[in-house]
């Protein structure tokens, strides 16, 4: 069983500037986030069922800091060039991994209880890039 469910903690502090002409503008921005006891839980095929045990449950903390800039430049009458880009450094601080029920697994013996701590920390987050950019040309044309 997955037990008690408490609600993740997010921390963020940003600051910025911005500027404006009739030109250019631009915004630049950095932050700071954290994330707090993130819980998930692993359902595992268990002898023959598919996906309906609850296997491991694993506990994270997470640490962001980036910085994002974005600009719009008139360079001619109906053109433009704007675009954005962020970029950001993130790692796991705490990685936590309980086993819920014993069994085995591909091949991989769990046991109740069991506990691993800190597999994965100071690696970086599943499926969040460290570096986004859009870059976009604009024409307009009027009739």
């Amino acid at each position: 069983m997955a037990g008690e469910y408490k609600p993740e903690n997010i921390y963020q502090v940003e600051t910025g500037l911005k500027y404006g002409s009739s030109k250019f503008s631009g915004t630049f921005a950095a932050y700071y986030t954290t994330l707090v006891d993130r819980v998930a839980i692993q359902r595992l095929n268990y002898g023959g069922t598919i996906g309906t045990v609850d296997g491991i449950k694993t506990l994270q903390d997470t640490k962001t800091l980036g910085m994002e800039v974005s600009w719009l430049w008139k360079f001619a009458e109906n053109l433009s060039f704007n675009g954005n880009f962020t970029y950001q450094g993130h790692e796991l601080k705490k990685d936590e991994r309980t086993v819920l029920q014993s069994g085995t697994v591909d091949g991989v013996v769990l046991v109740e209880g069991d506990v691993t701590n800190g597999a994965n920390v100071g690696k970086q987050l599943r499926r969040q890039p460290t570096a986004l950019s859009t870059l976009r040309l604009i024409m307009i044309i009027k009739n």
